[in-house]
């Protein structure tokens, strides 16, 4: 694994509206990332192809209340189905 990644790192994203790419993957399980979108998810992980993410969503406008929740989130090349024991070989694989 290279020695920048921690599997224990958490970055943190709150999004602003639900076109924002952490949301479309959230609530479509994947989504396909533009360029900028891509850019931005390399520049907050370090340039690794996945990472925990602690998603910060406002349930308001006002921002009165909120609520977190953690993701593993991966950057593939195509579509997939993910299981956890994939996840978990994925992770494994990555680490050797």
């Amino acid at each position: 694994m290279p020695p920048y990644v921690a599997l224990n790192s958490c970055f943190e994203i709150t999004p602003t509206d639900d076109s924002h790419w952490a949301v479309r993957a959230i609530k479509d399980k994947q989504t396909i990332l533009n360029d900028e979108e891509l850019s931005d998810f390399f520049c907050k992980v370090r340039n690794t192809t996945y990472a925990s993410f602690k998603v910060i969503r406002s349930s308001s406008q006002q921002q009165e209340s909120s609520s977190t929740s953690h993701y593993l989130m991966i950057i593939t090349d195509n579509k997939i189905v993910l299981s956890f024991p994939l996840i978990l070989q994925y992770i494994v694989d990555l680490s050797r």
